[in-house]
């Protein structure tokens, strides 16, 4: 298993083997458990961390609330926030179509990519403002 910043060196052609390195293991009678470590390094240098770093800080504080708290109220977040419904629609409608958040179920947001909540919660916060 490569770990520890391995991942970032491999070429387009490596990362592509590496799922079905993925399935091989299962297939050999590997379980989750087996390859979870190196998929979450996966997910989070190659996928997580670049949407981490083109998220605002207001989206950045979004996704932070909706990962402690899990399928949350948007009223709770907004209120958590001290933001006004028009300005918080701005935020949720740009997490939406960027694939983050899910909208469907009227009133609520949770985060639609697997595991995010997990590398979210993991990041280390200091907010340059406290008022949004």
């Amino acid at each position: 298993i490569a770990l520890d910043g391995e991942m970032q060196s491999l070429t387009d052609d490596e990362l592509k083997a590496k799922t079905e390195e993925f399935k091989k293991v299962l297939a050999d009678g590997g379980t989750l458990e087996d390859i979870m470590p190196e998929y979450d390094q996966y997910l989070e240098e190659y996928v997580y961390e670049k949407i981490w770093s083109e998220l605002s800080e207001t989206d950045r504080r979004i996704v932070h609330e909706i990962a402690i708290a899990g399928t949350v109220r948007i009223k709770e977040i907004r209120e958590s926030l001290g933001m006004s419904s028009s300005k918080f629609s701005v935020y949720r409608d740009r997490l939406k179509r960027r694939g983050i958040v899910d909208t469907r179920q009227y009133g609520y947001l949770s985060l639609v990519l697997p595991r995010f909540d997990e590398f979210v919660k993991g990041r280390d916060y200091l907010w340059a403002d406290d008022n949004i």
